[in-house]
């Protein structure tokens, strides 16, 4: 049943990241690194693979999904992130983002609360193993349910 779960939320990820590699939006590309960005509702995920993986569900919480791809990999690579979240009235959040590791694929997602409908611009620092560190920016209207 762990494997199931485990495998389920990779699949999950994984057509996040299908999605934003069709959306432009959703992906940048920096040096031999390609960043796909997602943001979903919580509530997305099944209660049983949520759980397996500590995240909380909420009608009021968003998971920001982020995948770095080295150019001659097809997986999520790990590297070091921190980013924020900054309202229109300069409001800051800090993601906390947390690791997933599915065999060679490394992904990482952030829950984020938000209570209204906003405008957030996002900034995550990404320092990959090889290479110079680089900033991911793009917005984003969020409305909680």
């Amino acid at each position: 049943m762990t494997k199931l779960i485990q495998c389920g939320f990779c699949l999950l990820i994984l057509a996040f990241t299908v999605v934003s590699q069709v959306q432009a939006q959703g992906q940048q590309q920096h040096g031999n690194y390609t960043v796909y960005h997602t943001i979903f509702d919580s509530t997305f995920l099944q209660p049983e693979i949520a759980a397996a993986y500590g995240v909380v569900r909420g009608e009021d919480l968003f998971l920001v999904n982020i995948s770095v791809n080295a150019d001659d990999k097809n997986f999520g690579q790990a590297v070091d992130l921190k980013g924020t979240a900054t309202n229109l009235l300069q409001q800051q959040k800090t993601l906390d983002f947390k690791t997933i590791s599915e065999g060679e694929a490394t992904y990482y997602i952030a829950p984020l609360r938000v209570t209204s409908q906003d405008i957030l611009h996002f900034a995550i620092d990404v320092r990959p193993p090889e290479g110079a560190p680089f900033t991911v920016k793009f917005s984003k209207t969020l409305r909680s349910q």
